[in-house]
């Protein structure tokens, strides 16, 4: 979810996750990706954060993709 922007609402298709880590989940190379997330987010919809936190990381478990969580700091996105 944009941090500081107002407006831009749904940055990624509805199946963003599950489309990529079902794509991911066919190759022999792949099998970890890094998810970058601002604690941004966080402060401005603690719930909206977590519930797509918690979405990415189940659609990542279905597919056997391993997920290396990578926290940026305060602003760096905006």
């Amino acid at each position: 979810m944009p941090q500081s922007r107002e407006g831009f609402k749904a940055p990624f298709p509805s199946n963003y996750y599950e489309s990529s880590f079902k794509a991911l989940s066919w190759t022999d190379v792949i099998d970890h990706v890094r998810y970058r997330f601002y604690w941004e987010s966080y402060v401005r919809d603690p719930i909206a954060f977590i519930k797509e936190l918690g979405y990415a990381a189940k659609m990542a478990d279905e597919y056997g993709i391993k997920v290396i969580y990578d926290n940026h700091q305060f602003h760096t996105s905006s």
